[in-house]
């Protein structure tokens, strides 16, 4: 009786700590595609291109469900990326939504 119910908690502890890792991958994702996109003269896709690449480099798709969906945001001064996706189901219906964002003010040339 004991034995059924350490072995669920330990993967739900299991799945936590993937939903975690998988939230940390994102995180940093967009980060990176926030960098790109504050760049001087950079775009949207500029940022939306180095957050997928990064994503795949640290093994994303490894820790979600695979659709990652980046929605980039820019005013006059500012971009904001936003990634959404769910980390990988270890238990049936512990579907668990990941959804990070990153940005900042975007370069701009001023004149001396």
């Amino acid at each position: 009786m004991l034995g059924p119910t350490v072995i669920a908690l330990s993967l739900i502890v299991v799945q936590f700590a993937l939903w975690y890792h998988a939230q940390n991958v994102a995180q940093a994702a967009v980060e990176a595609g926030a960098r790109a996109a504050r760049a001087y003269q950079a775009t949207d896709a500029d940022g939306t291109k180095a957050a997928r690449d990064m994503f795949d480099t640290l093994g994303g798709p490894n820790v979600t469900d695979g659709a990652v969906r980046i929605d980039p945001s820019r005013t006059a001064t500012n971009i904001s990326l936003d990634l959404h996706t769910h980390s990988v189901a270890l238990l049936p219906g512990m579907n668990i939504p990941v959804n990070v964002t990153a940005g900042g003010p975007i370069e701009q040339f001023v004149a001396p």
